[in-house]
């Protein structure tokens, strides 16, 4: 099992087994045989990792590492280990950033920054789920900048652009804290208002439409502004997110056809009437 013409250790502890396994009065001794097998194991699993690891090893010379002892061998593949670790978890901390990005990208408007309309479909359903589960309610508001495209003709999409951003910090600016804005798609936004019941839902809506009215863009010399138009509704117990879309989304029109720049309300419980507000309110109501 062990062979004496192996490499001197330069290990204090190596020094002294090799003492006793090369001193012939141990030669009958069963403690050296078990102390040989031990030795010839830690060899092989030395042996082992290195050939795991040798990858990085291989412009050294096979008389070189042979040379070295057990111990030194063994505390540089250890060293590369821990190297391979460390670069590990720098993939790991990446990809992980990575991840975060494409889901950001995904649920999120590249142009306001705000929800898409995937991620407002997704919390929508979630309080659907709620309301079922809890009795709670929320309102919805749907809104769509007026006559849009003139502007984009008018002034270029680069200006378009920029007025949607002012436009999206001022309905943001409207909501509650926890209430969440979205852009359903080109220039039309919906607002969900969680646990906010109609009348809640409507002081809502009028400080957004007031927001609008007051916001000024300036491009070049001039100051541009807008004006939307807004449907809100509540959603109604046993009714998914889809069916009060298109309650708001009904009301939308109406305000369109009435002349836009106004917020059309039509209640759940009395989905045949509804009530036009166009007065000119606060935005510190």
């Amino acid at each position: 099992m062990f062979d004496p013409s192996c490499p001197k250790p330069d290990d204090q502890l190596e020094q002294e087994v090799m003492a006793i396994l090369t001193d012939h009065r141990y030669d009958n001794d069963p403690v050296r045989d078990l102390l040989s097998r031990l030795w010839h194991r830690i060899e092989e699993q030395v042996d082992r990792l290195e050939r795991v690891a040798d990858i990085s090893d291989l412009y050294q010379s096979h008389v070189l590492e042979s040379n070295r002892s057990l111990t030194t061998r063994y505390e540089k593949q250890l060293r590369q280990i821990k190297r391979v670790v460390r670069i590990s978890d720098l993939y790991q901390a990446s990809l992980k950033e990575l991840n975060l990005s494409l889901f950001e990208a995904s649920t999120h408007d590249s142009l306001t920054g705000i929800s898409n309309r995937r991620f407002m479909a997704e919390r929508c359903l979630e309080e659907d789920q709620r309301a079922a589960r809890h009795g709670s309610t929320y309102s919805m508001i749907i809104l769509d900048v007026d006559h849009f495209k003139l502007i984009n003709d008018e002034y270029g999409h680069a200006t378009g652009d920029l007025m949607l951003v002012d436009f999206v910090k001022a309905l943001s600016s409207s909501l509650r804290h926890y209430d969440i804005i979205a852009r359903w798609g080109g220039e039309e936004f919906m607002a969900l208002l969680i646990d906010a019941d109609l009348s809640t839902a409507e002081l809502v809506a009028k400080r957004m439409l007031a927001n609008i009215r007051e916001m000024r863009v300036s491009i070049d010399d001039m100051e541009l502004k807008l004006t939307a138009s807004l449907g809100l509704t509540e959603h109604k117990p046993d009714e998914n997110y889809d069916a009060t879309f298109r309650r708001a989304d009904k009301a939308l029109l109406m305000a369109k056809n009435a002349g836009r720049d106004r917020l059309v309300v039509i209640d759940p419980t009395n989905p045949l009437s509804h009530r036009e507000i166009s007065t000119l309110v606060s935005a510190a109501e």
